[in-house]
């Protein structure tokens, strides 16, 4: 299939025997796969740059690295096409690698023959599941929109309201965050008041009971 001294494919998955069977079979079809090094993100975008593939088989849990959909933007950017393997069959997350650019998701439990089939439709430009695609970028975004929503009273947090709500959250009392930071504790009351004033509440315990129902965490 590939007419030039580049491979076609380069796999990213720990999984040795997942690998093997990949490359016997692909060899079949004169698809030719490399399998990069899972050791870390740097090295994995030299090898694939090295490599010059047309298809990235990524694993979205790499567990040296943890998720990799942070590979996906840099890897289209530069031309490759992605098709990415994870064990989650979450429509919104698999909505998200689509919208990162993904060209097309499968679910690790197919078998190895679609697997396969779905790799040389990509290289030979055959849409993957198109209708399925559109449902999952729809649930991406309506996830994401709820988020937004959900999350948008704690925007107007100033960074410190933010950092005291959050000591607050892990448990330490005004006094602790008051010392550790240095500051009076009046100054953390005053900060407390101006977040739950933000946010709508009235105590501490509701904030942190918002926290945890919403799922924020501060922005770094």
């Amino acid at each position: 299939m590939s007419e030039t001294a580049n491979v076609d494919v380069v796999l990213v998955d720990d999984h040795p025997l997942l690998a093997a069977g990949l490359r016997v079979r692909l060899a079949e079809r004169a698809v030719t796969l490399e399998v990069a090094p899972v050791l870390e993100a740097e090295a994995i975008e030299r090898f694939v740059l090295e490599h010059d593939p047309r298809l990235v088989l990524l694993d979205y849990v790499i567990p040296p690295l943890g998720v990799s959909t942070g590979l996906i933007a840099p890897f289209v950017r530069r031309g490759r096409m992605v098709l990415i393997l994870t064990g989650t069959n979450d429509p919104a997350l698999w909505g998200q690698f689509l919208s990162l650019g993904a060209t097309a998701v499968l679910g690790k439990d197919e078998p190895l023959d679609t697997i396969i089939d779905a790799v040389c439709d990509v290289l030979d430009g055959r849409a993957i599941r198109t209708a399925q695609s559109f449902e999952f970028r729809d649930t991406w975004q309506r996830s994401q929109a709820e988020a937004r929503l959900r999350l948008a009273p704690f925007v107007g947090l100033s960074a410190r309201e933010a950092a005291v709500l959050w000591a607050l959250y892990e448990g330490r009392s005004p006094a602790q965050i008051a010392a550790a930071d240095f500051v009076s504790i009046d100054t953390v009351r005053s900060q407390m008041k101006s977040a739950f004033r933000k946010l709508g509440v009235s105590s501490q315990l509701e904030a942190v009971t918002m926290v945890r129902q919403t799922g924020w965490t501060p922005t770094p």
